[in-house]
């Protein structure tokens, strides 16, 4: 392979930060010294921290989305250019979405993505895709917030990985839309990454804004929107696409709209209006001069689906499965019926990735919740236990304290009405007793993202009580077998270590297994807790990405290609030729076909 020019590699590399790597040399290892960034496992949410500074980050976003919107500042800039590959009689280019999760799963999509030929068998016949001509990342680029580091170690990383670089002429380019993560610092990390020509391993960035317009062979266009965590399409963000549907777009162009967010399913799961923006969009920027809405391209929900109307000439796809965890597809509904201005249209869901029944049968991971969630459990085994050391020291103010009060009450149904009256007593001379009791319940009803206010507090209420008696539950429990089963003597250094242990193992592992439940029945049963039923799994398998070709009559076609296994093992490939993936999986990893690929025809209406 011919090599790039010196000056190309040195500015492909200078642009992802620090990096050891001039001139096309390989790293000398996989030490994060040597690779430039770690190798990170998914992200996890449940970890206190990281939902701290995650709930953080998001409030932040919203000050910065209101304050300081980079859209408004980039608008002030010299206007973005049209990126034109309409002179092109055949046209192959690449959708993916939700990346910058778990080294295992981005590097994957990556890797699949950095082939120049992917070749399948579908119905008794071979059928070979190309490595597109650009890259559309459409949406969470990095989880879970934006930073240098982040972007590094998530996203940049694994693509450099996958594709070091290529013959500068044949460099294929990138362009990316940002997501509610992207937005988590005002775009700032989002900008610097994308907005500047960087290169991205071999991919080379060409947008200077978060949006852009892209011309296609064939009287096609692929527009990007930006609608800032769905609040609005700024003003010259609108002029921008609306000069170039007056000056550009001829009667009857067909568009490819790429969003951040399936704003059609959000108005059954979350809420109806969720589709004025895109509605107002098409009726007063690209129906209003001429152009047709052919495809909706998303992420946001991590799976594969498409919905076509009854005509089938509109499509809408998600294909958010670029590495981040898996999304519950049996939330998705089946049909939706939409106000698009002039009329309303209804679509039918027609293909899913994985299937609904796959789905529910994932979500009983949950009951492994403890294991999967450790380090939340361990929260809660630490509140259980400075709960019980609290209750216990509220109670010397009585001649016989609460653990003596209950290791006379033997742990069976007919003592419950006393433990509590036991408890209650203390309680109500224990103001920080009552403070960390409320807090634990009113954090569960923040937490409970039911829609109707009641549900939400009756369910919320419902599972913070059940923390509360497990805690009190098992003070009585291990109050009775310490002190009256084996005898030991309260206070004594041995029984103060073991109850310790008790409260903290023990607690930590139920409180973990209380929290597996609530989810568990939440998404099966009562519909709530859609993401947060399914980040608690960290699923890094079933996982999907685009390919999209333009034939010479103008047809479009869409490559719907699916990974049911990610791999999870890697081999260092410290002697491969330069521009060749620094990394190869052990095993092959299995690709399909979703669906039998989408045909849009350009004469269709």
């Amino acid at each position: 392979m011919e090599r790039p020019l010196r000056s190309e590699l040195k500015r492909a590399f200078a642009s992802v930060g620090p990096s050891p790597f001039v001139g096309g040399q390989r790293p000398k290892s996989q030490k994060k010294k040597d690779l430039g960034f770690a190798r990170k496992p998914m992200v996890g949410w449940f970890d206190p921290m990281q939902l701290i500074i995650t709930a953080i980050r998001a409030l932040l976003s919203i000050i910065f989305g209101a304050y300081a919107d980079k859209r408004e500042i980039q608008g002030s800039l010299d206007r973005p250019d049209l990126h034109d590959y309409s002179t092109e009689k055949e046209l192959w280019f690449d959708y993916v979405a939700d990346i910058g999760d778990g080294w295992n799963s981005t590097y994957t999509i990556a890797k699949l993505l950095s082939k120049a030929r992917l070749v399948f068998n579908h119905n008794g016949k071979q059928v070979e895709t190309q490595r597109g001509r650009f890259l559309i990342m459409g949406g969470d680029e990095v989880y879970p917030t934006p930073g240098r580091e982040a972007y590094s170690d998530r996203t940049v990383g694994p693509y450099q990985s996958a594709l070091p670089w290529v013959i500068y002429e044949q460099a294929p380019h990138l362009y990316a839309i940002p997501g509610n993560h992207d937005w988590y610092d005002g775009l700032t990390s989002f900008t610097r990454l994308f907005c500047q020509k960087r290169w991205i391993g071999g991919w080379q960035t060409q947008q200077s804004r978060s949006y852009f317009a892209i011309k296609l062979p064939h009287n096609w266009w692929l527009w990007g929107v930006d609608t800032q965590l769905d609040a609005y399409i700024d003003k010259p963000q609108l002029n921008y696409f609306t000069d170039i549907a007056k000056k550009q777009m001829k009667r009857n162009d067909r568009i490819i709209l790429c969003t951040a967010e399936p704003s059609w399913i959000y108005t059954v799961t979350k809420s109806p209006d969720a589709y004025h923006n895109i509605a107002y969009f098409e009726r007063n920027v690209i129906r209003k001069h001429g152009g047709i809405l052919s495809l909706n391209l998303t992420g946001d929900q991590h799976l594969y689906c498409r919905h076509q109307d009854e005509s089938g000439t509109r499509q809408k796809i998600i294909a958010g499965g670029g590495g981040a965890f898996l999304h519950p597809p049996h939330r998705i509904p089946d049909a939706l019926e939409l106000d698009e201005g002039e009329f309303k249209v209804k679509y039918s869901r027609r293909a899913i990735f994985p299937s609904p029944a796959t789905s529910r049968w994932l979500a009983f991971r949950n009951l492994l919740f403890s294991f999967k969630n450790w380090r939340l459990s361990r929260f809660l085994g630490c509140y259980y236990l400075l709960s019980a050391w609290i209750f216990q020291s509220s109670s010397n103010i009585y001649e016989v304290s609460l653990m003596q009060k209950l290791m006379q009450l033997t742990p069976r149904p007919g003592e419950i009405g006393e433990v509590i009256r036991t408890f209650y007593s203390v309680l109500i001379v224990s103001p920080l007793n009552m403070v960390l009791l409320l807090v634990l319940v009113f954090g569960m009803v923040a937490f409970c993202d039911a829609k109707r206010a009641f549900l939400k507090v009756s369910f919320g209420c419902l599972h913070g009580l059940t923390h509360v008696a497990l805690n009190m539950g098992l003070i009585w429990l291990f109050a009775y077998l310490n002190l009256t089963i084996w005898q030991m003597t309260l206070g004594n250094p041995a029984h103060v270590l073991l109850f310790g242990a008790e409260m903290f193992v023990v607690g930590g592992l139920l409180g973990g297994f209380a929290m597996g439940i609530y989810l568990l029945v939440a998404n099966l049963l009562l519909r709530f807790h859609s993401d947060t039923g399914f980040s608690s799994l960290s699923i890094a398998d079933y996982k999907n990405f685009l390919r999209l070709h333009f034939n010479k009559k103008g047809d479009l076609t869409v490559y719907p290609i699916g990974v049911r296994k990610v791999c999870k093992k890697w081999r260092f490939v410290k002697e491969a030729e330069a521009g060749e993936s620094w990394f190869e999986p052990v095993m092959d990893v299995q690709t399909h076909f979703i669906e039998d690929p989408v045909v849009i025809k350009k004469t269709a209406t």
